[in-house]
This record gives C-alpha cells, structure tokens and sequence, in this order.
C-alpha cells in the first residue's frame, strides 16, 4: 500500500514541479544566467519527466506484486525507483544546469 501512495506523490510532485520550478533544490540559489541556461536546457521538463516515470514505475510495481502475489516486490520496486531517479536527478540536473551549449 505504501508503494501506492509513493507512485501517486511521484506523479503529483512532477505536476507540481512542470508549474513552480523553484521546488528543485538549488533552483532558487542560481543567478538568473543559470535559471536561463536551465530553463534553455530543459531543466523544467526533465525534472516532470523523471518524477513522472518514476511515479509509473512505482503504480507498475505495485500492480505486479499483486499479480505476482509477493508484497514485497512493490516495496523493493519504489526503492530501486527512487534511488536510481534520485541518481539521475542529480547527474542530469547538474548537465543541464551547466551545459552551456545549447
């Protein structure tokens, strides 16, 4: 059941975050360069997207551990989901910020 609620703030914290950038943290300490350099990157959809997969993937997750009648697979899912988003939250986020190529 956790699961659940986890994909669901997931997806509603990608919807959030696609209208007020400003949640990312550090979003709000960049000079306006770097809020322009993000916002010419993408930065605003690439974190709506990632939060929004990762809130898919873990409603996926809870649907097959009820299929596959194992709760802990669900659980093991929104884990694995939220580390490997966060990992590439920063990695993407920090690319996007400062590549200037664009």
């Amino acid at each position: 059941m956790e699961a659940l609620i986890i994909g669901i703030l997931f997806l509603i914290l990608g919807l959030v975050l696609r209208a007020y950038p400003n949640i990312l943290a550090g979003y709000g300490s960049l000079s306006q360069s770097g809020r322009d350099n993000a916002e010419k990157n993408g930065l605003r959809f690439y974190g709506f997207l990632l939060f929004i997969l990762m809130g898919i993937i873990t409603l996926l997750g809870y649907l097959a551990s009820i299929w596959l009648e194992s709760p802990k697979l669900s659980t093991t899912i929104a884990i694995i989901a939220t580390m490997v988003g966060m990992v590439l939250a920063v990695v993407g986020g920090n690319f996007l910020v400062n590549n200037r190529s664009r």
